[in-house]
């Protein structure tokens, strides 16, 4: 993202898509704006309407390392095991013969429906 910014124009589409917000203004011979999106880490300099640099201002692995990222969600967890049970025994119930070791030999019926290939 950082390189599909530079030098594209400094419209107000692009900011409010990134989520901008200025923090600094100069006008001096070349009037300059600076913009920082908290959302997306990118820091952007607006010389003459024109974007003419794009940094990444947002964490880095370095920092990220250590910290809480993703919460456990214990909750979901069993939720997804009772819904992937649930699955795998209609596969059996549906598909007796199907197995992962086979799978590559099964045939298509048709009642099965349509392949993909011919849609």
């Amino acid at each position: 993202m950082v390189d599909s910014l530079a030098g594209k124009e400094c419209s107000e589409d692009i900011i409010k898509k990134h989520d901008f917000a200025i923090v600094e203004e100069k006008y001096d011979f070349n009037p300059q704006d600076i913009y920082i999106s908290e959302s997306t880490g990118l820091k952007i300099q607006c010389v003459d309407e024109q974007i003419k640099k794009v940094e990444f201002t947002g964490p880095t692995i370095e920092k990220l390392e250590g910290s809480q990222l993703v919460e456990k969600n214990e909750k979901a967890k069993t939720d997804l095991k009772e819904v992937y049970a649930d699955y795998q025994a209609e596969i059996k119930e549906d598909y007796p013969d199907w197995s992962k070791e086979n799978y590559g030999n099964s045939v298509m019926l048709e009642e099965d429906g349509i392949p993909i290939e011919k849609i």
